[in-house]
């Protein structure tokens, strides 16, 4: 993803194996283990919600928490405006609370999306993800500009046909 960003999903479920798993959207420098990163995460159970990140290439991971989870209720949100990303945890994917921010000097292309940890090596982490997409400050695209003008004599006759194709991949077909 390039430039500032919001994005948000919901942590349908956390199945997991340790009680320091986790789940949730995180942006990163690169897709290598100890790359810079900020990452809004979720905890099972009621453990709650963390805001973590990581500086410096290889440097330790830090972070605060905030709040108690109720699934299937729980909402991650992330902001990129500059250099602050933000973490922001939701009940109900509209009101949100900000768990905490960050300063961390990344390009302006990096990877974000969702992602699940289990903190074990011998055992594996089930998370389910619902309804990801642009937050509630995303910017939406430019309405698209359409215009035209024409004279006609009587008797005339006019037909027209637009195809716009909408962000669920459906077509809509519209005539005149």
């Amino acid at each position: 993803m390039s430039g500032d960003f919001d994005v948000i999903v919901r942590v349908n479920s956390l199945t997991a194996t340790d009680p320091q798993s986790m789940a949730g959207l995180m942006a990163r420098e690169t897709l290598n283990a100890n790359s810079r990163n900020a990452f809004i995460k979720v905890w099972p159970g009621t453990a709650g919600y963390r805001f973590t990140s990581r500086s410096t290439t290889g440097g330790s991971s830090v972070g605060i928490g905030s709040g108690a989870a109720a699934y299937p209720n729980v909402w991650v949100r992330l902001t990129r405006a500059g250099s602050t990303f933000t973490g922001w945890r939701s009940a109900n994917g509209v009101d949100w609370t900000s768990v905490g921010s960050v300063s961390i000097s990344l390009p302006q292309t990096i990877f974000v999306g969702m992602a699940v940890s289990a903190k074990s090596t011998t055992a594996t982490t089930t998370a389910q993800f619902r309804e990801f997409g642009p937050g509630p400050t995303a910017v939406p695209p430019p309405a698209p500009i359409m215009a035209s003008s024409m004279t006609m004599s009587a008797p005339a006759a006019f037909s027209s046909t637009a195809i716009e194709e909408e962000p669920a991949g459906e077509d809509l077909l519209a005539g005149m």
